[in-house]
């Protein structure tokens, strides 16, 4: 009865259910009841710890027994619990499986930060009780757990890859055609996340995807530092790459990114001059979609307001961008001038159309 969803709760506040059945029970039955009675409601009744203080330690005591005085020193110690592995679902230290539909899973799970990619992966693994992760169901134990993992992240960029993976396998996509309404939970969130993985793409593009010449290679730093600086923006991404210069995907960075990204990474085909590779972005802002062509070398920037892409896997620089929807009649063009004047003018037209520089 104390584990039903309808009566429970009302049974576990009782001061004289909870003592006449004690009374009546032998001791391995008194555990559970009070176990039940304990991890009904959270946080438990007053009435629940008395009566769990005055209960004779059973013959293998759970850890939390010697806090059970306190909510906040049970949180504690199953919170440690959990990063250790120990505890990950139902009948786990005794735990019985109302704490997971109660409130006490979310107060586990958000006592203690994660201070590590393994203490993130506990902590969500407890909170689904050890199932797989359903992207389309998200516990609110789930919820808190990615905020803290995301939180851990920001701080920590060597983790952020990692830690966005974990995010996409729980919620899904965060350039899906639905990414706003499944990650609306987490806050800001979805923007972090895209924000890091599409600073990776960049870093592909403006670090790997470059040409031998040194002189013109020295040109895709700059373009990567400012685009950096827009990637939260980004809702969609491809890269587009010529033959003589796709070798270069095969550098463990970049596979790992595609294993990252999955569907939402798409490299295309580029016909165009050697060794020239093309990211095309479409970045959301305050006043609809705008779509940016930025290449590695030898290539102007192209703004236009709109959500284009591309309409094969097959790229032709000259057909399908400077004779296509970028045209400089349709689009807003910039040549990288050796002054950085092209930088300032492209932040003009993106403030122009409601884009503006990551807070962070």
């Amino acid at each position: 009865a104390l584990a039903t969803e309808d009566v429970g709760p009302r049974l576990a506040s009782s001061p004289g259910f909870l003592t006449t059945l004690l009374e009546r029970l032998r001791p391995r039955q008194k555990a559970l009841a009070l176990a039940t009675a304990l991890f009904r409601t959270h946080p438990p009744p007053v009435s629940v710890l008395d009566a769990l203080r005055r209960a004779p330690q059973p013959r293998r005591p759970p850890v939390w027994w010697s806090e059970r005085a306190a909510v906040k020193s049970i949180e504690l110690a199953l919170g440690v619990a959990v990063v250790a592995g120990d505890l990950v679902r139902p009948g786990d230290l005794q735990i019985p499986g109302v704490a997971w539909r109660s409130g006490w899973a979310t107060a586990i799970v958000s006592v203690r930060r994660p201070r590590s990619v393994p203490d993130i992966r506990a902590q969500l693994c407890f909170a689904l009780a050890g199932n797989e992760p359903n992207p389309g169901v998200m516990p609110t134990a789930v919820i808190v757990a990615l905020k803290r993992g995301i939180a851990f992240a920001s701080r920590r960029a060597q983790h952020r890859r990692e830690v966005a993976i974990i995010a996409r396998n729980h919620v899904g996509s965060p350039f899906g055609a639905d990414a706003e309404a499944r990650w609306r939970p987490l806050g800001d969130a979805l923007r972090k996340v895209r924000q890091w993985l599409a600073g990776e793409v960049l870093a592909i593009v403006f670090q790997h995807l470059v040409p031998p010449n040194r002189i013109t290679a020295r040109q895709t730093e700059p373009r990567r530092e400012f685009w950096s600086k827009y990637t939260g923006s980004v809702r969609r991404i491809w890269v587009a790459v010529t033959r003589s210069i796709r070798p270069q995907l095969r550098h463990p960075d970049v596979r790992r990114l595609q294993e990252t990204m999955g569907e939402d990474l798409v490299i295309c085909e580029l016909k165009g001059g050697p060794e020239q590779a093309v990211v095309w972005m479409q970045l959301d802002g305050s006043r609809g979609p705008v779509t940016v062509v930025e290449g590695n070398a030898n290539t102007s920037i192209r703004i236009r307001r709109g959500a284009f892409q591309p309409r094969r896997t097959l790229v032709h620089y000259a057909r399908d961008i400077t004779g296509g929807d970028f045209q400089e009649r349709q689009a807003h063009r910039f040549s990288h001038d050796q002054w950085g004047r092209w930088k300032e003018a492209a932040a003009r037209v993106l403030s122009r159309h409601g884009i503006r520089r990551d807070l962070s």
